[in-house]
């Protein structure tokens, strides 16, 4: 389910992706998955983002986390 939304017009954008996939066989075996990101626009060509990443998997091989999360930050060129 992605989606997008501007917060403040052209001044903060707000992005955002969400999906749960479960297993046919086994309804407790799923994994999900949340993006979301603040874009704000420094000028026509910069804009400032902030990510977070998240991943879950409920079944998950010896010395595998079930969940990663990701953090970033940084500058987008348009």
């Amino acid at each position: 389910m992605p989606g997008n939304s501007n917060i403040i017009k052209d001044k903060l954008k707000f992005n955002y992706e969400l999906w749960l996939q479960p297993s046919i066989i086994n309804i407790n075996n799923f994994r999900g998955h949340i993006e979301s990101s603040f874009e704000f626009p420094l000028n026509k060509n910069f804009s400032l983002l902030s990510s977070i990443n998240y991943t879950y998997e409920s079944i998950v091989l010896n010395n595998v986390k079930q969940n990663d999360f990701i953090f970033l930050l940084g500058l987008s060129i348009n």
